[in-house]
C-alpha cells in the first residue's frame, strides 16, 4: 500500500468471504471434482488484523450473496439463485447475509502517514 498511494489515498481490497457458505460448497466440490484451477485460495473473514501499518480501515463490508452461487452444478445454481434473488427482493437480505455471507469482503483502506 505504501508503494502505490499517497498519503490520504484509498485502496479497496476483494477476497473471499469465509462465511460464504455456498460459494464454499461450490469451491469443495470443484476442487473433489479436481476442476478447481485457480490454485491455493483462503477465504477471509476481516482484513482488521492484517491491515498495513500505515493504512486505517475505512469500512469493511460483504457483497453478492446471490452471486456467491456462481460455482455450484448448473441445475442447483439456477435454483438456488432465483430463490435467493426473491428472498432479498422481498426484504431478507441482511437475515440472508447473516445466515450464509456474501460471495466477497470489501475492504477500504486509506494511507494514513508517510513510512
Amino acid at each position: 500500500m505504501s508503494r502505490v498511494c499517497k498519503v490520504g489515498g484509498k485502496i479497496i481490497i476483494l477476497v473471499p468471504y469465509s462465511k460464504a457458505l455456498l460459494y464454499r460448497l461450490g469451491k469443495w466440490m470443484r476442487e473433489k471434482l479436481n476442476l478447481w484451477k485457480v490454485g491455493r485460495e483462503i477465504p477471509l473473514k476481516t482484513l482488521k488484523n492484517i491491515a498495513p501499518y500505515d493504512g486505517k480501515i475505512l469500512r469493511e463490508y460483504i457483497v453478492g450473496i446471490s452471486e456467491q452461487t456462481f460455482l455450484l452444478p448448473k441445475g442447483f445454481k439456477k435454483i438456488t439463485k432465483k430463490f435467493l434473488d426473491v428472498l432479498i427482493w422481498v426484504g431478507l437480505g441482511n437475515f440472508l447475509q447473516s445466515i450464509i455471507g456474501g460471495y466477497l469482503l470489501v475492504t477500504v483502506f486509506e494511507k494514513q502517514s508517510r513510512q
